[in-house]
């Protein structure tokens, strides 16, 4: 390899680099080692291809990777959080091991499937068919759902002040009628939940 080749590849290699998270930059020397072998190595890379590979390929995966772990870190700050969610993130290996290995070809898009389906399995309330909209340790519940199992007396005051209103529930009203025939009423007089609750 002469001079110019290896001032190319340095160049690649820097960039590449520089997209590894500050406290997995290790062994810098090793990673530029293995860097050159991946190129060079038989039957290597044709050098009018080496950026692109290096761009399309080398850069684009640890930039997908590393943001599918942030993003994993961001939704679940703990150990433990992460255990009960069942997702175990392992420690990004050496800069040199990731290339040596051809980690590369880790399937990120897999990766992303299985967080989509942990989200799309959470959508729903864990008590009814409804949307999801509040989260407790990762279960999601709707409005109702939430309401009735952790603020209580915050339902206690709201069914109190409806009543006031003349909006009781009726012997055999479900929940949801019930819920249905105070928004219309409210809807009706200009009002709202929000504002019907500060009142």
């Amino acid at each position: 390899m002469d001079s110019t080749q290896e001032a190319i590849l340095v160049d690649l290699f820097d960039e590449w680099w520089s997209e590894w998270p500050t406290g997995q930059k290790q062994a810098k020397k090793e990673a530029l080692k293995a860097w050159i072998k991946v190129f060079l190595k038989d039957p290597g890379i044709p050098k009018e291809d080496w950026a692109e590979f290096a761009e399309e390929t080398l850069n684009k995966a640890i930039i997908g990777q590393v943001a599918y772990r942030n993003s994993i870190f961001k939704k679940y700050p703990d150990q433990q959080k992460r255990k009960r969610a069942d997702i175990f993130v392992p420690r990004l290996p050496m800069p040199s091991t990731w290339l040596n290995q051809g980690r590369w070809s880790d399937p990120v898009q897999q990766l992303d499937q299985q967080r989509d389906a942990l989200n799309s399995a959470k959508r729903h309330c864990a008590d009814c068919s409804k949307e999801g909209a509040i989260y407790v340790a990762d279960i999601a519940y709707c409005n109702w759902h939430y309401t009735r199992r952790f603020d209580k007396k915050h339902l206690r005051l709201l069914a109190d002040k409806l009543t006031d209103m003349g909006l009781a529930r009726l012997p055999d009203e479900s929940s949801d009628d019930w819920g249905t025939r105070c928004r219309q009423h409210l809807r009706e007089r200009g009002g709202s939940w929000a504002r019907l609750a500060g009142a």
